[in-house]
């Protein structure tokens, strides 16, 4: 598909909960399979790189069924990385940065990132499933590109960028999240019989003017 690219799908051995730790700092980022139809599922950190492999369906319908890379955040942040390879095996596959309360509770959710047909969406999930679309993109977006989110209390915005240095902003909204929440990244394959991956870099977040990287 022009302007998208695969991840290599080389099988990983899947873990129903693995431990990632930032360098230089205590942050630890955990990775675990969301919802009903995501058993299977793996991640797999390169150097500063994360390859993610998740199943899962309705996540687009405004269920969490996905791998999800999370650490806990309280009060504001900003978080980016860099998608360097999308899951396109479905055209509603999900690939990007996903907010959740804490705990990983079934309550009101973000999502921003690629649609598997390579465009880019903003979505609040409201706790009984609905979905409000902010904003979808009118044209698949060139990959890699850099995201990013930023919290301010209940606003959200969002932002992509070419370079990580340039940010376009994409869209913004309200969500009422407690001060503490999980950020992280989801993956989603949108079947359940099949594994979708997806790969991230560049991964940053700085939690009250305190920046936490990977590198």
């Amino acid at each position: 598909m022009a302007g998208t690219s695969r991840a290599s799908t080389q099988q990983v051995a899947a873990s129903a909960e693995q431990a990632f730790f930032i360098r230089g700092s205590d942050q630890v980022w955990q990775s675990v399979n969301l919802g009903q139809d995501t058993q299977r599922g793996s991640t797999m950190q390169i150097g500063s790189a994360l390859i993610i492999q998740g199943a899962g369906s309705e996540m687009w319908q405004g269920y969490d069924c996905c791998r999800y890379v999370w650490t806990s955040v309280t009060s504001n942040y900003v978080f980016s990385t860099q998608v360097q390879a999308i899951a396109d095996n479905n055209s509603l596959a999900i690939t990007g940065l996903l907010i959740k309360s804490a705990g990983l509770a079934d309550g009101p959710s973000l999502r921003f990132g690629f649609l598997g047909s390579g465009h880019l969406f903003l979505q609040i999930r409201e706790p009984n499933h609905t979905t409000v679309l902010v904003k979808r993109s009118e044209r698949a977006m060139p990959i890699p590109l850099h995201l990013r989110l930023t919290r301010q209390g209940s606003v959200f915005e969002a932002f992509f960028s070419d370079n990580g240095v340039s940010w376009t902003p994409f869209g913004s909204c309200e969500l009422s999240l407690d001060e503490k929440n999980c950020v992280g990244f989801a993956v989603s394959a949108q079947d359940a019989s099949e594994l979708a991956t997806a790969k991230f870099s560049s991964i940053s977040l700085d939690i009250a003017g305190r920046k936490k990287r990977k590198q």
